[in-house]
């Protein structure tokens, strides 16, 4: 038999007065096994307010009378638990009610991660939505535990590779420097390392790569496997190429690859790999282009210096094991 609001309150008004019969009794049991499965209740039974404060009242009356009474055996004294115990229920529903009506805001915040790698190190991160990331030596990710909005956001600076999971629904989105990058599920390289150039390199899939502070005509830039944007801080200018892809992704693979790169650019590389400093005595050997050169993982670090020495006439000086200064009158 269904209870309803008026019924319940007959039923209780019986109860408190002694009255109820067995079959009442087992009404009101029901009613609280009723309860517990189905937390919506009392939305049938009108102002949750009112009925909680009417039954708070009427049990402590009925408990305050059951003390003053001589202590006999008394039947009615498990109904009277169930009562109490479906009063705290009330309750405790009423607290998680008015907790989601209070805005998202003002709610317990996803934990946000921050994953930094030192000079030398390397690490893998996989994502909750099964999204696959290399982050390269000296860089930074940030991300939430989960993504629950209608999009999926990471906060860069450094380099990294990422394999991200489809999901048409939900782009994925990583904010490095100036420029945004927006995919649905491919795999690319970013790197965006403080006063550098930025690049986004396209292994599979599509990507959108757009700047904030661009001064040229064109911000946005959709690319394809094998094209790679170029985004110069200084001057704000963005450009698309085409590049052998290989040589940008050898990193996540241990493997250096620094053809066609200046010396400069690869000292940057050599001190986030190697965890070491790098000067130039002149601006001349600086920007000296090594022609060739790729090296293993676990090549030690001299001996790439001395490859290089080879082909561009330079000299090294090592002080400390970690700092190294570059000199020579030019290549």
């Amino acid at each position: 038999m269904a209870i309803n609001k008026k019924h319940f309150e007959e039923l209780l008004e019986k109860y408190e007065a002694g009255d109820c019969n067995e079959n009442e009794k087992q009404l009101l049991i029901e009613f609280y096994g009723a309860y517990q499965k189905n937390q919506d209740w009392h939305k049938e039974l009108g102002d949750r307010e009112i009925l909680e404060s009417e039954l708070l009242e009427k049990i402590n009356s009925r408990i305050i009378n059951e003390e003053n009474a001589p202590v006999v055996f008394n039947k009615r004294r498990p109904l009277l638990r169930i009562a109490v115990i479906m009063a705290i229920a009330l309750i405790a529903s009423f607290v998680l009610y008015q907790y989601s009506r209070v805005p998202d805001n003002k709610k317990d915040q996803l934990a946000i991660i921050e994953k930094v790698t030192q000079r030398g190190q390397k690490s893998t991160i996989i994502l909750s939505d099964g999204t696959q990331i290399k982050l390269n030596s000296d860089s930074k990710i940030v991300y939430p535990e989960r993504f629950e909005n209608e999009k999926r956001e990471v906060l860069l600076e450094g380099e990294a590779f990422f394999d991200v999971s489809k999901d048409e629904k939900r782009p994925f989105i990583i904010k490095s420097a100036n420029i945004t990058t927006t995919v649905l599920g491919t795999s690319f390289n970013v790197k965006a390392f403080p006063k550098e150039m930025a690049q986004v390199t396209v292994a599979t899939g599509k990507v959108q790569v757009t700047s904030d502070k661009s001064q040229s005509s064109v911000k946005s830039h959709l690319l394809v496997p094998g094209e790679q944007v170029n985004y110069d801080p200084s001057s704000g200018q963005m450009y698309k190429n085409e590049v052998d892809i290989e040589r940008f992704l050898a990193w996540k693979d241990g493997i250096l690859n620094f053809e066609e790169m200046k010396l400069h650019e690869a000292a940057k590389i050599l001190e986030r790999w190697y965890g070491v400093s790098i000067t130039f005595d002149n601006e001349a050997i600086r920007n000296c282009r090594i022609v060739k050169g790729t090296y293993y993982k676990g090549e030690n670090l001299f001996n790439v210096l001395k490859s290089f020495q080879y082909f561009l006439g330079f000299e090294y000086k090592v002080v400390d094991g970690n700092y190294i200064t570059i000199s020579g009158n030019g290549c």
